[in-house]
């Protein structure tokens, strides 16, 4: 008679080591103000952004506000600013939360991710002064140490400047990265009519792509990223946070000087030379506030409000807000997968449409008062000669 073999003894936890200090001791950085905050409404939830002045350091503000609105870090909605320090640390603590389990592993790959959290937590004060990134006109980013922090916390940092398959310069750029580019205009200088020849590909390329976004880097964008799903975008040394909803894609307006303007919370990115659009928490287009409207082009002369500028502002807000026949405005989408990142539902939408109609309607009545007034004076001097006249 067989004896039942015995069952194999559990298998032992990996062992497991301490995971890297807290960023308690991060060194104190005193050369920067902090960031202003403002709230905005995303999904049903109320969520604190972080505002960029004009010299703040966006890499680590894009980081942070994809971190909040993804509701993995939190900070309080009643705080008016927030100092560089505390989010550097709300950034360390989010790279050993998320990668804790795997750092603990006592084995070759846990100590090489604790080596990479130790040194990117390193870096994060230095983000004040800015962030050197490469981009490579595939559509990647030369890789450096400063992309650690983002790839420890999960967030992918995208571009939009490559060279589509049918330009010139593609054969010369390739995958290559800006800084090789630079480097080889300045040496092929020195060459014959080969590297001459060459220099001008890259320099028409480069002019004709200033702006650092071109439509085959809009397209990689859509089929790179999910739906609904958030990233840190780059174009023109500056880093903002970037989020792709139905088909299209939209920036988080983060400029300082509209921390007041509550109904416009997004810019959507379908134009390579900046004819963009902003839109409310609930992606509906919004125009600029009324006072912008009239510095671009809607007071007189003699410093009166445009009667016509207001009736066109009206008739185009009007036209933003139903699109052709009546429905939601539309736009031309390109190819994408789906997937699913963020969930909820919209938030309330604002009620803000009638209140400017009535305003632009009320400036418009004052108008023809005044122009009223002033036809009666012109009538009354005219009597007033005419009488003086006979007599």
């Amino acid at each position: 008679m067989s004896t039942p073999s015995s069952p194999p003894p559990p298998t032992a936890a990996p062992p497991t080591v301490a995971l890297p200090p807290p960023p308690a001791t991060l060194q104190r950085v005193q050369s920067f103000d902090g960031f202003k905050v403002k709230t905005i409404d995303f999904f049903g939830r109320k969520v604190p952004v972080l505002l960029q002045n004009e010299f703040g350091p966006c890499a680590i503000l894009a980081l942070v506000n994809v971190l909040l609105l993804r509701n993995v870090i939190h900070l309080s909605t009643d705080h008016g600013s927030v100092s560089l320090e505390t989010v550097i640390s709300l950034v360390a603590n989010r790279m050993l939360e998320a990668n804790a389990e795997r750092a603990r592993v006592a084995d070759e790959d846990g100590a090489h991710l604790r080596k990479n959290l130790e040194d990117a937590i390193s870096l994060l004060p230095k983000m004040e002064a800015g962030l050197d990134v490469n981009v490579r006109f595939d559509g990647r980013f030369e890789y450096t140490d400063c992309l650690a922090v983002f790839d420890l916390c999960d967030v992918s940092i995208v571009h939009g400047w490559t060279c589509g398959a049918d330009e010139p310069a593609r054969d010369v750029l390739g995958g290559r990265g800006y800084n090789e580019i630079v480097h080889e205009l300045v040496d092929d200088t020195k060459g014959g009519a080969e590297n001459l020849a060459r220099t001008t590909v890259i320099e028409d390329f480069l002019h004709d792509t200033a702006s650092q976004l071109t439509y085959d880097g809009l397209a990689g964008l859509h089929s790179t990223l999910r739906d609904r799903e958030l990233a840190v975008f780059y174009r023109n040394m500056h880093f903002s946070t970037l989020f792709k909803k139905d088909d299209k894609l939209f920036v988080l307006v983060t400029d300082l000087g509209y921390q007041h303007e509550f109904t416009i919370v997004w810019d959507t990115l379908d134009d390579v030379n900046g004819d963009t659009q902003f839109v409310t928490a609930d992606f509906r287009p919004q125009h600029a506030p009324l006072s912008q409207q009239l510095h671009l082009g809607g007071v007189t002369d003699d410093g009166k409000i445009d009667p016509d500028f207001l009736v066109a502002l009206q008739l185009q807000h009007e036209q933003q807000s139903t699109g052709p026949g009546g429905g939601a405005g539309q736009q031309q989408q390109l190819p994408t997968v789906v997937a699913r990142e963020v969930s909820g539902l919209f938030a309330d939408q604002r009620q803000e449409d009638a209140d400017y109609r009535a305003a632009l309607q009320l400036q418009l009545q004052l108008d023809d008062q005044q122009q009223a007034q002033q036809q009666q004076q012109q009538q009354l001097q005219q009597q007033q000669q005419h009488t003086t006249t006979n007599n």
